[in-house]
């Protein structure tokens, strides 16, 4: 039965409704955004050095490996990896169903290829179009914001995943420009937050040594985690909205991929 509910995108009820979905399944979608984002991690703690005036290995291998454009899209492709990996959670808790772990994760290993493909496609507009004067950036990440729900829930792959998103989008582009602003503002302000939060909380108060240094670190992945996955679980939230609204599907229809 379609959501009677929903007549129009909304910004407040989108974001509310994501945000509800992600602190109710916060242990699953942590956990699964953890496990894709393991790599960038790993890269990330390999090649890029905490200071810039290090002259350890590390910091060579920055220099050799940092400014390359193809590390660059890859690390970006992960962050749009884990919208694919949590929409089958937000799903499943949009139709009333317990997300799980394996659920995410089985979805994301059967359609490892459309997924991939469609993250660096996404990754490279973006960009790309950030390099050109930054608008087109904007441009590309409103009309592609829908491109790895619908690969995952529609599945008619790479290029045809970016057509959709654009036309589903039409009509609610500004609405969905702002979206983005604000989450990633939010994003910012949290992650602001944390680092001086820390610092105020330990490194004023002069505690120090390796344990230290190792939590800031990990606390510093959570929290990169988590801003990743909220933004990435709305974005389902979007998908389903605009899908009821132009469409007059329910969540039962969309969902039902995955049974």
């Amino acid at each position: 039965m379609q959501d009677l509910a929903i007549t129009e995108f909304r910004i407040g009820s989108i974001i509310w409704r994501g945000t509800f979905i992600m602190f109710r399944n916060f242990a699953t979608f942590t956990l699964v955004g953890a496990l894709v984002l393991l790599p960038v991690f790993a890269l990330d703690s390999l090649i890029f050095p905490s200071d810039a005036s290090d002259t350890s290995e590390k910091n060579y291998l920055y220099w050799v490996f940092g400014p390359s454009i193809a590390i660059t899209i890859l690390l970006h492709a992960f962050y749009h990896v884990v919208v694919a990996a949590v929409a089958y959670g937000a799903f499943q808790d949009l139709r009333g169903q317990r997300a799980t772990v394996t659920g995410c994760l089985a979805t994301i290993s059967r359609l490892i290829v459309p997924v991939f493909g469609v993250a660096i496609a996404v990754t490279l507009a973006e960009l790309f179009g950030i390099l050109l004067f930054v608008v087109p950036g904007l441009v590309a990440a409103t009309v592609f914001w829908l491109a790895m729900p619908v690969a995952v829930i529609e599945r008619p792959g790479i290029e045809r995943s970016l057509g959709r998103s654009y036309r589903l989008t039409e009509g609610c582009r500004w609405k969905i420009l702002a979206t983005i602003l604000m989450l990633t503002l939010a994003a910012s302000g949290i992650d602001y937050a944390y680092e001086h939060v820390f610092y105020i909380i330990v490194y004023d108060a002069g505690i120090g040594g390796e344990l230290v240094d190792s939590a800031y670190v990990v606390a510093g992945y959570l929290v990169e985690i988590v801003t990743t996955c909220w933004p990435a679980v709305i974005a389902c939230v979007g998908y389903y909205d605009l899908r009821v609204i132009k469409e007059g599907i329910d969540i039962e229809e969309i969902a039902a991929v995955f049974d």
